[in-house]
Order: structure tokens, then sequence, then C-alpha cells
């Protein structure tokens, strides 16, 4: 990165043992200010990489070493109150960036800013929430309405929400006009191979998880997926596609008071990071 876009990095609380030569970036983006329900989500990265650093480097399976893999380039300071400000800050820090990042969210709002920056052409999502209200409470932009702003903008030409569960008769009908394919978890296994050699970006709302593994999160639903599928879905993913980026959202651990949701996103991290 050059010396311009460390402007609004901050370096704390960080992974150790990281490899500053690595191609993948690990960028916080510690915003929560247009969580409808408890707020908290700020401090998901902080929590996400204290979780992360306990695991043991080498994986087994492809013989590679997780900490070599990753660069931890901080936080981006958010502008709390301010989406577009904290919008403008994403954008100046991936203009700098010269590697491929994983970011640690903070809510979904953030994965319009992002988007709209690293341009890809599908974006494949794993969420219990459909996410394309036009507006909340007058609102323009929020955690509930970020994919409806990207659909419309045509900032890709397709969106896939795998482990889907929650939506209105309203955004169902969003969906079916603009490309958005909602697929209910018992039909994900099938669906996500579908996806092959296409350019995406990858972004995992937490609360696409069983409701005991997402409490973390401020909107669990029931009827989600095991860690143990979500994970192998991921892998399937990124295995048959070019990924031009990554984010993990929604972790609130204000009220993840047993870390099982903190656990279930350093696994997560893992994993994307293994075959990204």
């Amino acid at each position: 990165m050059s010396s311009d876009s460390m402007l609004y990095l901050k370096k704390q609380n960080l992974i150790p043992y990281t490899n500053k030569n690595a191609k993948i970036g690990i960028l916080g983006i510690p915003f929560d200010s247009t969580s409808i329900e408890v707020p908290g989500q700020r401090f998901g990265p902080r929590d996400i990489r204290e979780q992360f650093s306990k695991l043991y480097g080498y994986d087994f399976e492809t013989k590679q070493n997780i900490y070599e893999k990753i660069d931890d380039l901080g936080d981006i300071d958010a502008v709390h109150g301010s989406f577009e400000l904290t919008a403008e800050r994403i954008k100046d820090t991936i203009d700098h960036l010269d590697k491929k990042p994983i970011f640690l969210g903070g809510e979904h709002s953030i994965t319009h800013a992002i988007v709209k920056c690293l341009k890809p052409d599908v974006l494949v999502i794993f969420d219990a929430h459909a996410d394309l209200f036009d507006t909340y409470q007058g609102e323009k932009y929020s955690h509930i309405s970020y994919l409806h702003k990207i659909m419309s903008e045509k900032l890709v030409k397709k969106a896939y929400v795998f482990g889907c569960r929650a939506y209105t008769q309203e955004e169902l009908e969003f969906a079916k006009k603009f490309k958005v394919v909602l697929v209910n978890p018992k039909d994900v296994k099938k669906e996500v191979k579908k996806i092959k050699k296409q350019n995406i970006y990858l972004s995992v709302d937490l609360d696409v998880l069983e409701f005991n593994l997402a409490m973390g999160t401020g909107t669990p639903e029931f009827g989600g997926l095991s860690l143990n599928d979500l994970l192998s879905h991921i892998k399937t993913v990124l295995s048959n596609n070019k990924v031009v980026g990554a984010d993990i959202v929604e972790l609130n651990p204000l009220i993840d008071s047993q870390k099982t949701t903190t656990f279930c996103a350093a696994q997560i991290l893992k994993e994307i990071i293994l075959h990204m």
C-alpha cells in the first residue's frame, strides 16, 4: 500500500505472526451506525482477530500455514454516524491496495461500498435475509438495504443469497426483477455448485448459521446452516471461481457472551484464507 492510503488505517489489535509479503490483506471496518437492532458490530474486527489468533496455523488438509498467507493491514477508521464518509474512506483505502482483501465487519452496509470499488461480476452472499429494502424509516443506507442499492445501481450482473429464509413480498418481487437469486438452506448444496468460472465477491453474514450459532448477531433466524456445511459451501465457491475479495459481517461481541459466533467467524476466516 502507498503511504497515502495509510491515512485512514489504524494499526491496533492486529493478528500476530503474519507475512508482510503475503498476497492477501486483512482489513477491519468497525462500522455499525446503520444497525436496526443492537449496535456493537464495530467491535467485530477486534474479536474475530483475537479468536483467529488462537488457531493453529498449519492446516493438515491443504498443507498451508494460514498466517503465512495474510498481511494484517489494520482497521479503516470509520466515521461513526456517517455511511457516506465511511464509504469514502473505504474507497480511498481500496484504491491504494495491492493485496486481495478480506474485510472484517462491522455490519453489512459496508459491502455496498466495497463492491462499488472492486467491481465483481457476481456477488455471492451467505445470509439469512434478503436485505432488499429500498429504505428503512426513511434512511437510504442501511444494513438491510445494502443489496437493494448494489442491484439498483447495477454494480454487479447477478447476486446469489444462499441460506436465505427471511424476506418480504416486496423484496421477493425486487429480487425477481433485478437478478437476485434467493436460495433457501436446503437447496444451497445443489445450487452453489452451479456458479463456476465467475469473477465474484464473497460476503458472509454470520446470521446465515443455525440459530444457536448465530446468537452473536443482532438478527438470528431459525433454520440456518451448520458451520461444517457453510465451510464446505465456501470452499466450493472459492475453488470454482475467481475471487476479487471477501467479507465477514454482523458479529456483535456485546451479545456473544459465550463467544460461539466469534469462534464461527474465526473458522470462516480461516476457510476463506485457505481457498481464496
